[in-house]
């Protein structure tokens, strides 16, 4: 029998508030999963169940590199795909890419660049 247990952590704003699910709540919670394997962390935490939802639906969050090289080239490696991961993740779904296709153009150089330079990537919301 299939699991209907969820991770809260991976949760849209139109889903906590309790809105219908689109194709863009879906970018969200794969922007999440995406973020847990690039930095090993959640771009939103909380203590308790409303706490994380409180963050889910208004903490920001920021990518950035823990990498000696401070190279401009890596600075804007790491902007690009701090954007890339912005616009997953946005809080209203107008934000956030128009379809599942759409965020792959964009993702997959942005996670292939990470990958081939070896970044140490984390992120932080603005409590961190």
């Amino acid at each position: 029998m299939p699991s209907t247990s969820w991770e809260p952590s991976r949760i849209c704003r139109r889903k906590v508030s309790g809105e219908e699910a689109d194709e863009r709540s879906d970018i969200f919670s794969l922007g999440v999963m995406v973020l847990e394997v690039l930095t090993g962390g959640r771009p939103f935490e909380g203590r308790t169940s409303a706490e994380l939802v409180a963050a889910i639906l208004s903490s920001p969050y920021y990518l950035r590199c823990d990498s000696s090289d401070d190279s401009s080239s890596n600075s804007k490696e790491v902007q690009r795909q701090d954007e890339v991961m912005q616009r997953c993740l946005a809080k209203y779904r107008t934000g956030r890419f128009a379809s599942g296709a759409a965020m792959k153009q964009e993702l997959i150089p942005s996670i292939e660049h990470h990958r081939s330079r070896a970044q140490n990537l984390y992120c932080f919301t603005n409590s961190s």
